[in-house]
């Protein structure tokens, strides 16, 4: 299993982004909600807790966790098993006292899910991003035991790696 995780400010637009893919008629490209805390699936409801939540820490610019996990392609997973693996995983990371939401999604050729998180949390404080990369890497593998999924290599060994933005640039430059 792969986590890719990213820190951002616009939870509202992902919110948006998500909302809308569980209004597509192909069933390919919808998108289903597994779980959340939100006590409405009506978007300006929602917004209305988010304002709240984020007033509690205003200074908090990077407020939004996002996290799609990605099985690997065969894999047969339950929205049941896979809603667990998604809360268990976000739990593991520090989001359990925080607003979520959990969407699968079947618009790819293998199983996958996206979290939207606040990091404000519930108590007012805010789950912390360091080490945050090392730490979901350790969860994702002791995941795919506990769950018996098929084991992805690990970043450190693995030798294909994405080019990184600076890669990139110089590829088009050339």
């Amino acid at each position: 299993m792969i986590a890719k995780q990213s820190i951002g400010k616009s939870f509202t637009g992902a919110l948006a982004y998500n909302l809308k893919k569980m209004d597509q008629e192909k069933p390919e490209a919808r998108a289903e909600l597994l779980g959340t805390n939100f006590s409405s699936q009506n978007l300006e409801d929602m917004k209305k807790e988010l304002a709240v939540m984020k007033a509690m820490n205003p200074r908090l610019t990077k407020h939004t966790w996002r996290t799609s996990l990605n099985v690997a392609t065969g894999e047969h997973l339950t929205n049941e098993k896979m809603k667990a693996i998604a809360e268990e995983y976000m739990n593991r990371m520090g989001f359990d006292n925080n607003l979520y939401c959990i969407f699968r999604h079947h618009d790819a050729g293998h199983p996958h899910c996206h979290i939207l998180a606040l990091r404000n949390r519930f108590d007012g404080t805010v789950v912390s991003d360091s080490q945050n990369y090392r730490q979901s890497e350790s969860i994702v593998r002791e995941l795919e035991q506990k769950y018996q999924l098929q084991v992805a290599r690990d970043s450190k060994r693995s030798t294909n790696k994405a080019p990184d933005k600076d890669e990139l640039e110089m590829m088009q430059r050339t």
